[in-house]
């Protein structure tokens, strides 16, 4: 049916769409949501609505959690989605978050724990207190944190490899905002992340969008010096 009232460029642009895994965002900002059948349209526009004011919900709730990082002195490095948000795309419809994902140096966890619970965040599968978790058993991140929202925390330790982490540290660029002052990894260490993400760690699981991220990482013509 969509075939039917699509040129040959549009088809092969709505294909791309649902390659890359957020295919109603990516539908609605190239206006090729218009020539789909009304059914498929509204639903499409249902989606992307809620898919919104969950991301909204999501970069709220990072603007309170980095406000209070900031205020215990304790370094993060926000990832992904979060990231890309702030300094590239700019634009909730273009890329829409998921959850919060954080670097955070290995000392630095038992302060960043407490942080957390006291902004009302708990493990998500594990039924234990601070007093009770063991860092040692965790090398690369932490388990998952939740709030009574629903809104999911990821905690990373390590990016690819010890070595790569530290360069992340060392380079990062501190970049401030109307309410909040974040520090960056730079443009290289975030392909770098973006590609290793969508490959070895997740398998391409999230689709096509992390390189269509990077795609557009280059097409902005950012500075790579």
């Amino acid at each position: 049916k969509v075939k039917n009232q699509l040129n040959k460029h549009q088809i092969i642009d709505v294909w791309k769409a649902f390659s890359f895994g957020r295919c109603e965002n990516y539908l609605k900002t190239t206006g090729l949501i218009n020539y789909l059948p009304q059914r498929i349209k509204n639903k499409s526009l249902k989606i992307i609505e809620d898919r919104n004011k969950n991301s909204f919900h999501i970069f709220n709730t990072f603007i309170n959690i980095s406000k209070n990082l900031s205020e215990k002195q304790i370094n993060f490095i926000p990832l992904k989605g979060i990231h890309l948000n702030l300094q590239i795309y700019k634009n909730l419809d273009y890329r829409p978050i998921r959850d919060i994902d954080l670097l955070i140096p290995a000392d630095s966890v038992s302060e960043y724990l407490v942080c957390m619970f006291s902004l009302g965040f708990r493990f998500k599968n594990k039924d234990i207190d601070l007093s009770e978790f063991e860092l040692s058993d965790y090398a690369y991140d932490l388990p998952a944190l939740v709030n009574k929202n629903g809104i999911h925390v990821e905690t990373h330790l390590k990016i690819i490899n010890s070595l790569f982490t530290k360069t992340i540290f060392r380079d990062a660029l501190q970049k401030e905002f109307s309410l909040i002052s974040c520090n960056f990894m730079t443009n290289e260490d975030l392909i770098l992340h973006l590609v290793f993400h969508a490959t070895n760690k997740n398998g391409f699981d999230n689709g096509l969008v992390s390189f269509q991220d990077i795609k557009y990482l280059i097409q902005e013509n950012l500075d790579f010096n």
